[in-house]
C-alpha cells in the first residue's frame, strides 16, 4: 500500500504556467499577418478586432483567425468607428473567405463603398447580407449571379440621390426568403420590380422609405 501523501501535488501557479505556456504555443502555430499583408492599416485593425472580440491577442491578426471568421457586424460597437476610417476592403475576401454574415449600418465611407461591395460580392458562402448602396454598379454587384445561391437574407439600402435603381437583378438569388429595400430619397427611382415575385422562396418582403406609386404595384404582384 502506497502513502497517498507520497504523489507530488501540483501547485495552482504550476497549472497557470502550463496554460500560459499552452496559449504561446498556439499563438505560435498560428501566422501572424502584417499590415503589409492586408494593405490598410484600418481594415487590418477592424479584422484583428472582429476575429478576437475580447481584445487576447493584443491587437494582431492572426492568418487562420481571419480565415475562420463566420460573422463580420461592422455595426458592433468594437468596430463601428474603425470601419469608416478603412480606405479600402480590398482583400477582405481573401482573408475571410468563409464568412457567412456581413453587417453594416451605413458606417462604411463613400470612397471606400466601392470596394467593400465588390469583396461583398466575391464571398460565395454569405448566407445573411445587410448592406447600404449609393449607385446602381454596386447593386449589380450584390446580384451576381456566381455564388449567390446560399444569400437567403438580403437587406439593401439604397441610398443613392437622384439615381434610377434596377433591381431586377434578384432573380438571381434564387434561395432568398429575407428581402428588406429600404430606399431613403423620395427622388430615386426603382425600377425592375418584377423580379420580387420571381423569387419563389420569398416568404418575408420588408419595404421602408419611398416607394411612390410603385408601392401598391408591388403588393399588387405579390402571390395571395
Amino acid at each position: 500500500h502506497r502513502d497517498l501523501h507520497s504523489f507530488p501535488t501540483r501547485r495552482s501557479s504550476d497549472l497557470v504556467l502550463q496554460l500560459s505556456n499552452a496559449l504561446i504555443a498556439l499563438a505560435d502555430s498560428k501566422t501572424a499577418l502584417k499590415v503589409s499583408d492586408v494593405g490598410d492599416e484600418k481594415l487590418y485593425a477592424l479584422l484583428a478586432a472582429a476575429a478576437d472580440y475580447n481584445g487576447n491577442n493584443g491587437g494582431i491578426l492572426y492568418k487562420e483567425d481571419a480565415q475562420n471568421l463566420k460573422n463580420i457586424a461592422l455595426n458592433s460597437s468594437n468596430l463601428y468607428s474603425t470601419a469608416n476610417k478603412v480606405k479600402s476592403y480590398d482583400k477582405l475576401s481573401e482573408l475571410c473567405p468563409n464568412l457567412t454574415s456581413i453587417n453594416e449600418s451605413g458606417n462604411v465611407s463613400s470612397s471606400a463603398r466601392d470596394s467593400f461591395i465588390k469583396e461583398v460580392a466575391k464571398l460565395d458562402k454569405l448566407e445573411s447580407i445587410n448592406v447600404y448602396v449609393e449607385k446602381q454598379e454596386q447593386l449589380d454587384s450584390l446580384f451576381n449571379k456566381e455564388g449567390r445561391d446560399n444569400v437567403t437574407y438580403l437587406s439593401v439600402y439604397l441610398r443613392g440621390q437622384s439615381v434610377t435603381y434596377d433591381i431586377s437583378g434578384l432573380s438571381a438569388l434564387s434561395n432568398l426568403s429575407y428581402l428588406n429595400i429600404s430606399n431613403s430619397y423620395s427622388n430615386a427611382d426603382i425600377k425592375g420590380i418584377d423580379a420580387i415575385t420571381s423569387v419563389s422562396k420569398l416568404n418575408s418582403l420588408v419595404l421602408n422609405g419611398y416607394f411612390g406609386d410603385i408601392y401598391q404595384d408591388i403588393i399588387d404582384r405579390l402571390p395571395v
